[in-house]
């Protein structure tokens, strides 16, 4: 998974990229954080299913704190190709800008 984190509360640390890799039926690293170490990355309901979960970022540290959640699910703007070419099973990806309140 990347995604690339903006926020306004914090300009000088964002646009910050953010990468996982986990296998499809496991969990993600339960300690990740965006390539500028400033925003964990959570799964609160775990994310085994890649086509619904809960992204979840959290900021380490700051004058504002900030901890947020959206929903991933299949069929909206989140979307998942099962076998899009050979060697992958699944592939996933999200048509827009996700907005996440804090």
């Amino acid at each position: 998974m990347h995604f690339v984190v903006t926020d306004p509360n914090y300009p000088d640390d964002t646009p910050t990229d953010c990468n996982l890799i986990w296998s499809y039926g496991s969990s993600p690293k339960e300690s990740a954080r965006c390539n500028n170490s400033q925003y964990y990355i959570r799964f609160p309901e775990g994310a085994v299913d890649f086509n619904r979960f809960t992204l979840g970022l959290e900021r380490v540290s700051g004058p504002i704190a900030e901890n947020g959640q959206v929903l991933l699910r299949s069929g909206t703007q989140w979307s998942c190709v099962d076998n899009p070419e050979s060697g992958v099973h699944l592939s996933c990806s999200y048509d827009g800008v996700l907005n996440m309140p804090v």
